[in-house]
Order: structure tokens, then C-alpha cells, then sequence
């Protein structure tokens, strides 16, 4: 582990030293945005995004590396892809550069396909028989303990949506309740000309549906300009969640609304039934 620093933030973080030409047979160093394979060379180092963010670091910057009262400045050759912890990725070279020292492993990789969980463990005990090996991190565990951090975000994500829906639908039940109920003249007016029950039914929910695509697309404006924040919010440091827009995800949810919309809608229908012309008229605006 070393400490980085750029723009006054300094960060804590693991560094992985691997020759570049072998580098894509153990980790796929790529751009999240445009998918890119990312060269690691001796001209640089490769940040992790969360990181790069957190240092506020771009592709082409230089950031300083502090190792034992010394302080070395290299130029960030790229940003990849990266979910879980933060690391720092350079060539043997660009080590001894750093470092003014040759590079000394305490970590190998190694490949090792289409293996069980119970071969998995198996294998582990038996490198662990080795006195020379302290321990061994399968990329499969790092993947399952993502998922089980990220359940519990799901279920909140889940109650989220869920009372926003349901203060959805009764902000549209008392909408409607209200528009009706202040309009009760102006509906027994309309009933006296002879408009048909349909007629007066479009006449009032015409504006519901209209008012709830105008507030959808501004909506969905506003949330992703907000979805950020709560993102950022819901993040811890070991951990990437990125912000992405999603088209269906905005479609599914002006479709939920407007099915709202179309129930309430369906249960006003009674309310506009049951208006009595003649006490309507009777009564004092």
C-alpha cells in the first residue's frame, strides 16, 4: 500500500506492479465510458475511476506518489474500470522509478478456469500447506462480497420506489378529489347543456393526463440531475457506484405514473356521476 495526492486530497491505496505486455492475461484494464483497452506502459500509472474521481484526476494528469519521506510525481496514462478498493496500476520500470528500488512480489496472479467453490477451497488448503504463502483471494469471493454489499442498497432502492409511488398516487387521488370538488357548478353546468357522461369525463381528466406528461418529462429532468447526489450519498470509499442513464428505467417509471393517473382517473368516474345538478346550482360559489 502507498499514499497518492493530487489537488490537496491524498488517499491511501493498494498498487499492483505487472508488466504491461502480460497485464490483459489478469486484469482487462479498460475504459468504463468507451470501452477502450487502456496499455499500461512505462510512461505512466493507471488509476481506478472511483479513485481518479476522488482525486479529482484526469486521463494526462500528474499526481505524487509518497513512499518513506519521499515524493515522486507521474502522469496518469489512464482511468479504468474499477467497482471494489482502489489501486493504482504501473510497470516494473515505472516502480523502480517511483521507488528507487527493484520491484519485490508478495502477491501473484493466476489463472485458474472452470473451478467449483468446493475445488476452490480444496486448492487454497493446499497452497496454505506452504509456509511461504500466507493466503489466497479468489476474484470469485471479491465478486460475491460485492453483490452482498450492493443487496441491502437494493432493498432500500426498492422502499424508495415504493413510497414515492404510493405519495404519487395520493397526491393524484387528492388532485382530482379537489379539481372535482371546486368545480361541482361548473360540471352540474355542463350536465344541464346536455353534455353525455363521456363528454364530461374527457372534459376533466383530459387535463389529468396532460398535466402528468408535463410533469413526467420535467421529472425525469430533475431526477437526473438529483440522481447523482443520492448516488454519491449511498457510496462508501471501497466501493464505485456509477451514475448511468438508463432509458427503460425512465420509460417504466412515467408509464407507472400514468397508469396512476388512468386508475385514479377510473376512480373519479362515480364522484362525477353522482353530482346533483340541481344542489350544484343551489349552492354559493
Amino acid at each position: 500500500m502507498t499514499t497518492i495526492e493530487a489537488n490537496k486530497t491524498s488517499k491511501d491505496v493498494f498498487y499492483t506492479v505487472i508488466d504491461g505486455s502480460k497485464c490483459e492475461d489478469y486484469i482487462k484494464l479498460k475504459n468504463r465510458n468507451n470501452k477502450e483497452k487502456i496499455d499500461l506502459t512505462d510512461e505512466g500509472v493507471v488509476l481506478t475511476e472511483k479513485l481518479a474521481n476522488t482525486l479529482k484526476v484526469k486521463n494526462g494528469d500528474n499526481i505524487t506518489i509518497k513512499e518513506n519521506d519521499k515524493e515522486k510525481k507521474v502522469k496518469v496514462i489512464g482511468i479504468a474500470e474499477n467497482y471494489l478498493y482502489n489501486y493504482i496500476y504501473m510497470t516494473p520500470n515505472m516502480y523502480n522509478q517511483v521507488f528507487e528500488t527493484d520491484i519485490k512480489y508478495n502477491l501473484f496472479f493466476a489463472n485458474y478456469d472452470n473451478i467449483s467453490e468446493d475445488e476452490e477451497t480444496t486448492f487454497a488448503n493446499k497452497l496454505k500447506e506452504n509456509t511461504k504463502i500466507s493466503g489466497t483471494v479468489y476474484i470469485r469471493t471479491l465478486n460475491n462480497d460485492y453483490k452482498k454489499s450492493l443487496s441491502g442498497l437494493s432493498s432500500i432502492v426498492f422502499l424508495f420506489i415504493g413510497c414515492a409511488s404510493l405519495l404519487s398516487f395520493m397526491v393524484l387521488v387528492n388532485l382530482n378529489n379537489i379539481n372535482i370538488e371546486e368545480r361541482r357548478r361548473e360540471l352540474a353546468t355542463f350536465k344541464l347543456l346536455g353534455f353525455y357522461k363521456k363528454e364530461l369525463e374527457k372534459y376533466v381528466f383530459r387535463e389529468n393526463i396532460i398535466l402528468t406528461i408535463l410533469g413526467s418529462i420535467l421529472g425525469v429532468f430533475i431526477g437526473i440531475g438529483v440522481l447523482g447526489i443520492i448516488i454519491q450519498s449511498a457510496e462508501v470509499e471501497t466501493i464505485m457506484l456509477p451514475v448511468e442513464f438508463n432509458t427503460l428505467n425512465v420509460l417504466i417509471s412515467i408509464l407507472i405514473t400514468l397508469s396512476f393517473t388512468l386508475i385514479t382517473n377510473f376512480m373519479m368516474k362515480k364522484k362525477i356521476k353522482k353530482i346533483d345538478m340541481i344542489e350544484s346550482l343551489k349552492s354559493v360559489e
